[in-house]
Order: C-alpha cells, then sequence, then structure tokens
C-alpha cells in the first residue's frame, strides 16, 4: 500500500515497484487505487492482471474501509499449478486489510 495523490503517481509507484526482481516474475500484480481529484470527486479503478475478480475485491475492501488517496498491489507467485481457487480471496483480503 502507498499514499498517491494523483493518476500519475499510479504509474510511477506501480513502476518503480515492478522494478523489483521478485515482483516482476509474480503471476499476477492485481492493483486497486482511490483518489480525490482537487474537484472533490472520487475516482478509483482496478486491474485484474489474469487473476479474474481479485482487482474488484481489494476495490470493494477500499471502499468499505474509505480508503482514499491509496493504491494497493497485491503480487501472487503460482503454486506449482495447483489451483487456490476461493482461498485466493481469503488471502487476498487478509494482506490488503493488514496493510491498511
Amino acid at each position: 500500500m502507498t499514499v498517491i495523490s494523483s493518476l500519475t503517481d499510479i504509474k510511477d509507484k506501480t513502476d518503480i515497484l515492478c522494478r523489483d526482481e521478485e515482483i516482476a516474475k509474480a503471476t499476477s500484480n492485481t492493483l486497486a487505487y482511490r483518489l480525490k481529484t482537487p474537484a472533490g470527486e472520487i475516482v478509483e479503478k482496478y486491474e485484474d492482471d489474469g487473476d479474474l475478480g481479485t482487482g474488484k475485491k481489494i476495490l470493494q475492501i477500499m471502499q468499505l474501509n474509505n480508503a482514499i488517496g491509496t493504491l494497493i498491489i497485491c503480487s501472487h507467485w503460482a503454486n506449482g499449478g495447483k489451483s487456490v481457487g476461493p482461498d485466493r480471496f481469503r488471502c487476498m483480503r487478509d494482506c490488503v486489510l493488514d496493510v491498511m
């Protein structure tokens, strides 16, 4: 999780994170963000990066906790082809709540 104040911050901070060798190797780097524009409008978006539904879940947690000016990126690595199924949402939720 990191603090953001503009759409430019999102790209800059995502680029910095993905320079990390381990993060770059992740199977997916799902993200969600929420920020308030100078006009007071809330801008929010998520990207699943191939992990269908995960970005939306992160955004929902952020909405429920009224997280504003926040970018959360959740990375995960494949576990040898074994599907973790719905447990991935529990793990992601726990990680997101821990960083918030």
